[in-house]
């Protein structure tokens, strides 16, 4: 079995599904040693396999990229040493996802509170609008009366 570490480079590589997108690749040829990381330089890979399938691994790394990603180049070179099993890598990958998903969930409950602090705020402020509001109206529906009164007076109404 033969080892080669791939780093995949360029504007972005990261943050665009890209090592789940190697996973398949490498599921769908059956390898079963892979690992894919994101690195300062972009996304490395090391993977094991048969000679004929890590041939059809690199022409399809190079041949096909996720969907938003941006690859400036591809380096290949051999590796010797351990390699996860493909199963254990899809497991941690697996928990790296839920754990993004979850953080991602908390950070928006946490807009979701601040948004319902602000709107209780804002539901203060107009009942104090709507409290000063009557004061007005109350004062001005008395004076109506008032002068209501007086010309009803002044006409001999009253």
């Amino acid at each position: 079995m033969k080892g080669l570490r791939v780093v995949i480079s360029g504007g972005r590589v990261q943050e665009v599904g890209y090592r789940i997108h190697l996973l398949w690749l490498a599921e769908s040829l059956g390898i079963e040693r892979f690992q894919a990381a994101n690195i300062e330089e972009g996304v490395e890979v090391l993977v094991a396999g048969s000679r004929e399938q890590l041939d059809r691994f690199l022409s399809m790394v190079k041949a096909k990229k996720p969907p938003h990603a941006e690859v400036g180049e591809i380096r290949v070179e051999e590796y010797v040493g351990p390699i996860p099993t493909t199963e254990a890598y899809y497991r941690l990958l697996s928990l790296e996802q839920l754990a993004k998903i979850v953080n991602a969930g908390i950070s928006l409950l946490e807009k979701q509170d601040r948004m319902l602090e602000k709107q209780d705020e804002m539901m203060s402020e107009i009942r104090m609008l709507r409290k000063d509001l009557r004061e007005i109206l109350d004062q001005r529906l008395a004076r109506i009366e008032k002068d209501i009164e007086r010309i009803k007076a002044k006409l001999g109404m009253i």
